[in-house]
């Protein structure tokens, strides 16, 4: 396995990894750490498919904008503008305590939205 084919799978791990982690910490009713986990795995599984096609991004939590470069690769990924618009301020919203905590239903809509994104992301990438 090539290098880059290596962290394209690395990318994809820990995006799973991170919506494991989101689930686990929803059972335990930790909300803002499992809906921050929700943002991770959409980022990380966007970063994985940009990886694999050679898209260069920045260090950035903007899943929007990571949905936006991918399109350069596939218009499909316009489907996901949506989810990812939602996602986005996840990265840093759930992280200070002055930010209305999530909920329930909150993390709810997010593991679907970030499931989504991982999934096609996946399937592009052939690895289901």
């Amino acid at each position: 396995m090539n290098a880059k084919s290596e962290l394209v799978k690395k990318w994809i791990q820990k995006a799973e990894n991170d919506l494991g982690s989101a689930q686990a910490c929803a059972d335990k009713g930790f909300y803002d750490t499992a809906t921050f986990h929700c943002q991770q795995a959409a980022e990380k599984a966007l970063k994985a498919y940009l990886t694999e096609h050679d898209l260069e991004f920045d260090k950035i939590h903007d899943i929007e904008k990571l949905a936006i470069q991918a399109q350069q690769a596939d218009e499909t990924w316009s489907r996901y503008m949506q989810e990812a618009k939602i996602l986005t301020p996840y990265a840093v919203l759930s992280r200070y305590p002055d930010e209305e905590d999530p909920t329930l239903q909150d993390f709810e809509m997010l593991i679907q939205h970030a499931a989504k994104i991982l999934s096609f992301a996946k399937k592009s990438l052939n690895m289901q």
